[in-house]
């Protein structure tokens, strides 16, 4: 969930909401699943995070401190359940027109100005992100783990 908010006037209440749905969701459903995989000596686990891991924007330290916690999380889940045959990935959209990128992109000249700036001049899609999450959630991807791949039209190079 994303709801702006600058740090000043910030509640605690909104920063422990976003935790708790960004963060507290991927380390359940890891716990989850990662025993009938280490079982299995296979799995695949695709998390979600965001390109404000990498770039926040105003108003999204929250937002981006959660998603950042993502990321790591991934990449140490990868190191834990590597040695199982279990690959743990995240996949880092950029701007995507979901019912949260309409809300956060109300104005028609924030919009021109993001698809500006973005190599494809486009904003993403929710399909756009499909590719990439059964990507590493096949085969294809056996020997890729620990990675975030930034999904977002060419609008920041890690």
């Amino acid at each position: 969930i994303l709801k702006l908010s600058t740090i000043d006037e910030m509640t605690p209440e909104l920063w422990d909401q976003t935790f708790a749905v960004n963060t507290r969701g991927v380390f359940q459903m890891t716990q989850a699943v990662v025993s009938h995989m280490k079982e299995r000596r296979y799995g695949r686990i695709v998390n979600l995070a965001s390109l404000a891991a990498r770039t926040g924007g105003p108003g999204q330290s929250h937002y981006a401190a959660s998603k950042s916690a993502v990321v790591g999380f991934t990449r140490v889940s990868s190191m834990e359940f590597g040695g199982f045959g279990i690959t743990v990935n995240a996949v880092c959209p950029g701007i995507i027109m979901t019912e949260m990128g309409r809300n956060n992109l109300r104005e028609p000249e924030r919009v021109a100005y993001f698809e500006k700036i973005t190599d494809l001049h486009r904003l993403g899609q929710p399909e756009d992100v499909v590719g990439p999450v059964a990507f590493f959630a096949s085969d294809d991807s056996a020997f890729v783990t620990g990675q975030a791949l930034n999904v977002d039209g060419g609008i920041f190079y890690s």
